[in-house]
């Protein structure tokens, strides 16, 4: 099979074990002897309590929880509402967006779970295998809650994750190469990775591309032919967008007005068309 192959998923003679494949490139490097159980519980008491406040958030913001129902004072500005606003307006939020923020919060509120289950364990308590197999479970939720947001399947994932591990170590985990990563050409990888997953979509019903929807309406009054491609002149269009969404954020007062000056800074107009998710 070759790497095409692979990477594509293309090579029908090859069935995908990620377990297994994940056992190759696992760690060989076992040392109890340096770790302290105080140590060990004192930052897994301190995850578990982050991830707990965090559980709050995701409360409000999934669960349709109110402040008031969680005791909590009025919300003050900027909210999370007035910084989607602010990456609306450049052209840098999307719809799919969404599933990002959720799988993100909810992978790491679970990783609380998991430090608690961690904190037993330091206690003298053998694993729950149970709430192990339960906990493990809800991450594996979160993340392909995270990798619909950008329209990528979990095989893909997955199958970009051992490529990337394949050319760190090779056949085997291997501590120097460890050590001593090409994140460059690590990034190049996944980058082609998300290309072919972006073109490909394994889902049963496939995930609408979201743009934005100011792009669209400009792009029905483009001309048919002026001498210059289409793809020119919506890049040129997107650009405008962006600059326009850059200075009426910057109209902002207080708080709202820095965190546009970063955005604008941090955030390009998105290439071929605007189109994200």
């Amino acid at each position: 099979m070759t790497e095409d192959e692979f990477r594509s998923g293309r090579g029908v003679e090859h069935h995908f074990d990620y377990m297994a494949e994940c056992d190759k490139t696992c760690s060989t490097e076992f040392h109890p002897e340096r770790v302290e159980v105080m140590d060990l519980r004192h930052v897994l008491m301190g995850v578990k309590g982050f991830a707990e406040d965090l559980n709050l958030i995701k409360k409000l913001l999934f669960r349709g929880k109110t402040r008031e129902d969680l005791n909590f004072p009025p919300a003050e500005k900027p909210t999370a509402a007035d910084l989607i606003d602010a990456l609306t307006a450049i052209n840098a939020w999307s719809p799919a967006d969404i599933d990002v923020l959720h799988g993100a919060i909810g992978i790491i509120t679970e990783a609380g779970e998991v430090a608690e289950y961690l904190l037993k364990w330091a206690e003298g308590n053998p694993f729950d295998r149970v709430n192990v197999l339960e906990e493990s479970g809800d991450v594996s939720w979160y993340v392909v809650r995270t990798l619909r947001g950008i329209g990528v399947t979990l095989e893909q994932s997955n199958r970009a994750n051992i490529d990337k591990l394949r050319g760190r170590h090779g056949e085997a985990f291997d501590v120097f190469k460890d050590a001593n990563r090409d994140l460059n050409a690590e990034q190049s990888k996944l980058e082609d990775h998300f290309k072919s997953a972006a073109g490909n979509t394994l889902f049963d019903a496939e995930i609408p591309v979201v743009k934005n929807p100011e792009l669209d309406k400009l792009a029905s009054q483009l001309p048919d032919d002026d001498g210059t491609s289409k793809a020119s002149r919506m890049e040129d269009v997107n650009a405008e967008i962006h600059a326009k969404g850059v200075a009426h954020m910057r109209k902002a007062q207080g708080d709202m007005a820095e965190m546009a000056e970063r955005i604008a800074q941090e955030v390009q107009p998105v290439p071929k068309g605007g189109v994200r998710g």
